[in-house]
């Protein structure tokens, strides 16, 4: 794997998880914080209101009713938009309260509590996964190449091309690799090797039909094919 793309790419996938994680525990931290101390009244959906989303889809907030035990009654606008609507009007729904600021009521659906959370943590674990998965794919690679330094077989392969590999990105911009085959005595398999990444068009430099490649000789899959004639990138 590129290390380019695990420099700029693997932090940013990391922050990001690990910000969406840090927002869904705060969530529900808040909401158990409100939970201490409100109380559980029934309520009732009087109305729904119409909002958009940035594509301008039409979304639905519900406006509900209820009296606090001083039998004021309060109506609230729900901060939550969904389409198609989460209630209907005349819908009886459970409130939540707190005794000193019922503007603040919340309902108490599924949807209404958790949603926010779960998005979040999922989000957030989706992340943090991808960002570990390649900081576990980084470690392996390079356990291969130090044993490979030690104790891999040196072989030549005959270069066969050299190629913009247009599977990596990084900045808009793709890296070249050089492409080369070799034929195991042993078994007559025919094994591709493929360098890392090169950040420059290296044709001009491989001059030589043949480049070295250390090889685990159980498994020639793990490989690392030497590049150092190439001069480095500016």
């Amino acid at each position: 794997m590129d290390k380019r793309f695990l420099r700029l790419f693997v932090p940013v996938f990391g922050l990001i998880g690990l910000g969406l994680l840090t927002g869904a525990f705060f969530s529900v931290k808040s909401e158990i914080a409100f939970r201490t101390g409100a109380i559980s009244v029934p309520g009732k959906v009087v109305d729904l209101i119409t909002t958009h989303d940035s594509n301008w889809r039409t979304l639905y907030k519900p406006v509900f009713e209820f009296t606090d035990r001083n039998h004021q009654v309060h109506r609230i606008t729900w901060s939550v938009a969904s389409d198609p609507p989460s209630y209907v009007r005349g819908q009886t729904v459970t409130v939540r309260y707190k005794p000193e600021n019922p503007e603040s009521a919340h309902l108490t659906g599924f949807v209404d509590t958790w949603f926010g959370p779960l998005v979040l943590g999922g989000l957030g674990l989706i992340f943090t996964s991808i960002a570990a998965g390649f900081v576990v794919y980084a470690l392996r690679r390079r356990k291969i190449r130090s044993w490979l330094a030690v104790n891999g077989m040196h072989v030549r392969a005959q270069v066969e091309s050299v190629y913009r590999d247009e599977s990596t990105e990084v900045n808009g911009r793709s890296p070249f690799r050089i492409a080369a085959q070799w034929q195991n005595p042993k078994d007559h398999k025919v094994y591709v090797f493929r360098s890392d990444s090169i950040w420059f068009d290296p044709k001009p430099f491989v001059r030589q039909k043949i480049v070295d490649v250390r090889i685990n000789a159980d498994n020639p899959h793990e490989y690392e094919m030497d590049i150092s004639f190439l001069p480095e990138a500016g």
